[in-house]
């Protein structure tokens, strides 16, 4: 555990081995469709060496699984221990708030709160958020917003990078960097032993291309030409002379990008937060082994995508420690032991965080709250005048 007087600094390093194939489709991007979800990836950079024993830099475009969905899926799993031991409800209809409070003080904790379009949050005491961040501890690891109020999270999510050749040389494969070579007998032997790259990326067309259909699978044929025509037009956008026809089609095909089954996976997850936070670190550690108890990642979890074998362990000061049931048993006992604590400030949250709706008409970037008809401009009453909700 790193620390400074006022800062405790926590990073936990998973291993992961995918036990099917994986799926985590990327963005669309805007004017193209077909019917392939891609994985997503980002550009990474590594150096190489010369023959003459110069470094030089370069790029590879390496697929991913962003931090912010692994977030998401462990978010969920901690809210279900937080509310067992709280002995809530998933509305926390039972904390002594209307309803019209307590579900948008449910959806804080459960997804990550929501700010309803034109709420304006009105300022709060920075002390008062430290106070009721500190007393819920999954509040203060994942933070979320609250009308318009954000309050800080502790935890600090990576994305999830496959140990390739290219991504040791980055060193983004916490375990296999150059200080850290104990598993091989030479950094060498390290990169040797891997995939690149192109290897791993080169199955994506090969055999990763999922195709279903949703009705007549006797045409399996049809289904095969077409997915594939996609594939081509997806790569290079040109006209197509089938496209009525295949809309007409009673047929429903689409296809998924994924990564293969054994391939090695890294993830890295920070904790910053406190020395007196406890809550919050007991928070992260039972976060972490919910994570690899779930042993899933990225989407299409129903078809049976994103099986993953998978575990977290946390280095400090020479020794590693494990994450598993135990983590979670001791978050679920502490959150049990204040339970009255954690509830009268879930509580509190409305009172504390208030904020307005603005009924006033949007202003144009050209300046003032102008409506143009027939050439003139004329001006609206610059205040239209605000509710204010409690």
């Amino acid at each position: 555990m790193n620390s400074t007087k006022s800062v405790v600094y926590l990073k936990a390093v998973g291993k992961a081995r995918a036990l099917a194939p994986i799926a985590h489709s990327a963005p669309p991007v805007k004017g193209k469709k077909n019917n392939i979800l891609y994985f997503r990836r980002l550009p990474v950079v590594y150096t190489t060496t010369t023959e003459t024993g110069e470094t030089t830099p370069d790029v590879v475009i390496v697929p991913v699984i962003s931090g912010n969905s692994i977030r998401g899926i462990g978010r969920e799993l901690l809210f279900n221990q937080t509310i067992k031991a709280l002995d809530l409800d998933r509305n926390f209809s039972s904390i002594g708030l209307p309803e019209s409070q307590s579900v948008y003080v449910a959806f804080l904790l459960a997804k990550g709160g929501h700010a309803p379009e034109k709420c304006k949050p009105i300022n709060a005491k920075i002390g008062v958020y430290t106070k009721i961040r500190k007393a819920i501890p999954m509040l203060s690891l994942l933070g979320g917003v609250y009308m318009g109020h954000h309050f800080e999270s502790g935890l600090l999510c990576g994305f999830m990078y496959p140990v390739l050749r290219e991504t040791v040389k980055a060193g983004l494969i916490p375990w296999l960097a150059e200080d850290k070579a104990f598993e091989y007998e030479s950094a060498e032997e390290i990169l040797n032993c891997r995939s690149s790259n192109a290897e791993v990326t080169a199955q994506f067309d090969v055999v990763s291309i999922q195709r279903f259909a949703k009705t007549n699978n006797k045409h399996y044929d049809e289904i095969e030409d077409l997915v594939s025509e996609d594939r081509k037009a997806a790569a290079s956008p040109s006209e197509d002379k089938d496209t009525e026809t295949r809309k007409d089609s009673p047929l429903s095909i689409f296809g998924v990008e994924v990564l293969p089954p054994g391939i090695e996976l890294a993830h890295s997850v920070g904790l910053q937060t406190e020395p007196d936070d406890v809550g919050c670190v007991l928070a992260y550690k039972a976060y972490l082994a919910l994570l690899a108890e779930r042993a899933h990642v990225g989407g299409m979890g129903a078809r049976g995508f994103g099986s993953v074998a998978l575990r977290y362990s946390i280095e400090d000061g020479g020794n590693t420690e494990e994450l598993g049931p135990q983590h979670v048993g001791d978050y679920v006992a502490y959150c049990a032991d204040h339970r009255d604590e954690i509830i009268d400030a879930l509580k509190s949250i409305p009172g504390a965080f208030q904020h307005t709706f603005a009924s006033k008409e949007p202003k144009e970037k050209n300046g003032g709250d102008r409506k143009r008809a027939g050439g003139k401009a004329s001006h609206d009453a610059d205040d239209a005048g605000e509710d204010t909700v409690s």
